[in-house]
């Protein structure tokens, strides 16, 4: 069996695999020790065609060769226009976010005024404060279900490709990229380690590197505004207290989301970047990055 030797711990790999089974780590493909993988079959040759229809195409510049199927890696699946419309969903979470956070200082504010001196605040105050805090959550929840619709299509997308390009750089399935975010207790970790694949995946010059601080911070940003979220949701309305503390809290709530919003701009630009620039050399066929 033809085998590669691993740069990184000497261990006699399978030549199929790009990743080491022994140490996890990408493979130099200069160290093959066996003889040399079968070459790929040939094209398929264009149709017999008839001396007047081969002198039209050549008169049309035409390509006899249009028929036949491009034999490319997942590189031709690389939509940059995904990600960006990802991105400009991910404008529109901050934007509402900072809507929120405006409307729940507010309130809070009147809220506290309410406390201190009852009649300082007029009951029609009190009223649009509220509606302003109803108004911008509705537009945050409308933008997050887009936004979480593009960026899981985003994520299943180059974890396709880097299936294609490196079968070994992916722990699970390319489908986990979607199920990964409903499964209970899973969803905490496995869209994480989706995206570290993907990043991983696409190393340029068979290097193992890891994922960069701002992806480790998105997530934890991500998961820790979720849990304020819910402790703020929690904290009930029954008296101007509760009202105010559970203000403030879903403040600090939001303001770690448009943290994540931010960073997950980044990294929706920067792994886009990454598989690009490593599949685009193996496909004359993959769209150009606008």
């Amino acid at each position: 069996m033809t085998t590669v030797t691993c740069q990184h711990c000497a261990f006699e790999a399978p030549a199929a695999r790009t990743y080491c089974p022994e140490c996890k780590k990408k493979l130099r493909p200069a160290t093959v020790t066996a003889a040399a993988p079968p070459e790929l079959p040939a094209l398929p040759a264009p149709p017999r065609q008839d001396f007047e229809t081969r002198l039209q195409q050549i008169a049309a510049n035409a390509d006899p060769y249009a028929h036949v199927p491009s034999r490319t890696t997942g590189a031709r699946t690389v939509r940059p226009v995904l990600a960006g419309f990802t991105i400009a969903a991910l404008v529109g979470v901050a934007v509402t976010l900072v809507l929120l956070l405006v409307a729940h200082t507010h309130r809070a504010d009147l809220v506290h005024q309410m406390k201190v001196s009852p009649r300082s605040v007029s009951l029609d105050a009190a009223r649009h404060a509220d509606d302003d805090v109803q108004n911008a959550a509705i537009a945050y929840l409308l933008m997050l279900v887009v936004t979480a619709a593009l960026f899981i299509t985003w994520l299943f997308q180059l974890t396709k490709v880097v299936d294609d390009y490196s079968p070994d750089a992916l722990r699970h399935r390319p489908g986990w990229a979607i199920g990964g975010w409903f499964v209970p207790i899973l969803n905490l970790v496995r869209p994480k380690q989706m995206v570290d694949d993907v990043w991983t995946g696409s190393s340029p010059e068979w290097s193992h590197e890891r994922p960069a601080f701002y992806v480790h911070l998105w997530w934890a940003a991500f998961l820790i505004s979720g849990l304020l979220d819910r402790i703020a949701a929690q904290s009930g309305d029954n008296s101007l207290s509760d009202v105010e503390s559970s203000d403030r809290m879903f403040r600090w709530a939001e303001g770690l989301e448009l943290l994540a919003a931010v960073l997950a701009i980044v990294v929706v630009v920067t792994t886009t970047r990454r598989v690009l620039r490593v599949v685009r050399p193996a496909s004359p066929h993959t769209p150009v990055s606008g």
